[in-house]
């Protein structure tokens, strides 16, 4: 099965950690890995429509935010998993 690392435009997500983490909140930390190929476009469509549905502003507070579990279950059930650097 190829694998491809979708760490682009998840520098919100990826920033989740930035409370927990010690690098600046503008060094990703963690970033969407999919079981199977997708573009970038599709990645994107996916990531969008998770925070959308789940009501979440990516950024430094993401994980805060209540819906926070809702977006991640959303891009888990897309086939996504949350791995970090």
């Amino acid at each position: 099965m190829k694998r491809t690392t979708m760490a682009f435009g998840m520098a919100g997500v990826l920033a989740l950690a930035g409370g927990c983490a010690a690098t600046s909140p503008s060094e990703p930390t963690h970033y969407w890995e999919s079981g199977d190929a997708v573009t970038t476009a599709e990645y994107n469509r996916n990531n969008a429509g998770c925070s959308e549905s789940a009501g979440v502003t990516l950024g430094e507070d993401a994980m805060d935010s209540p819906s926070f579990r809702t977006y991640m279950d959303c891009m888990i059930e897309k086939g996504y998993t949350l791995q970090t650097y």
